[in-house]
Parts: C-alpha cells; sequence; structure tokens
C-alpha cells in the first residue's frame, strides 16, 4: 500500500513539474498548451514532458534550421516515429498510447535530446 501511495505522489509530482514548466517561461509559443513542445535554440522545449496515455504532443520549429524528432537516441532509434527533417514553423505530432518513457532526439544534432514520460 505505501508503495502505490509513493508512486502516486511521484506521478503527482511530475504533472506539477510539467505544468510548472509550461506556465513558466517566455520559451513557450503564445496560446499552447503542456502538450507542445517548441524546437529553439537547438533545444527542445521543455526537454521533459509528462502527459497521460492517449496524448499528442506536437513539436514546431521554430529555428531557422531543419531538426528531426526522431525516437530513440542516437546510438539505438527505436523507429517508433520520426518526424523527417522539419524546417522552421512546421510541425510534427505523435499520440502516445502507452504508459512508459520515451526519449527522443535531433537526427541532424545528436546532442539535441528530450523525453516524454506517458502514464
Amino acid at each position: 500500500m505505501k508503495s502505490k501511495r509513493m508512486r502516486l505522489a511521484l506521478v503527482a509530482v511530475i504533472a506539477l513539474v510539467a505544468v510548472l514548466g509550461a506556465c513558466g517561461g517566455s520559451d513557450q509559443p503564445s496560446g499552447t498548451t503542456s502538450n507542445a513542445v517548441s524546437i529553439k535554440g537547438f533545444l527542445f522545449k521543455p526537454e521533459t514532458l509528462a502527459v497521460t496515455a492517449g496524448t499528442t504532443v506536437t513539436w514546431t520549429n521554430s529555428d531557422d534550421i531543419e531538426h528531426t524528432v526522431t525516437s530513440g537516441t542516437p546510438e539505438a532509434p527505436s523507429g517508433e516515429f520520426d518526424s523527417g527533417n522539419k524546417t522552421k514553423g512546421q510541425t510534427f505530432s505523435h499520440t502516445f498510447a502507452t504508459a512508459g518513457t520515451f526519449t527522443y532526439f535531433c537526427n541532424n544534432h545528436k546532442s539535441m535530446r528530450g523525453e516524454v514520460t506517458v502514464t
């Protein structure tokens, strides 16, 4: 029982961090929700995101250079999703159907990495 409460508390903390991150800065385009990720300054913003299963996450490239949103890591792409090259202003969306932690990166700039935690 104690373990279940701890897991619920952890989920609540992750959700709170995601909400605060989405509300806290000018890095997010105006009018976006917590399921939006901006690609800006060679970074995914926010770098980590917590959503519930069934949520569609949308990435928007705000840089003047092409980027990708590719599942996995540069060392081990998972093949679950790959946006292909997206130019400035283009978007890519993916629906996360199952719970888990999903890493992703830019195939053009391997140091750009992000993570989506799905509960």
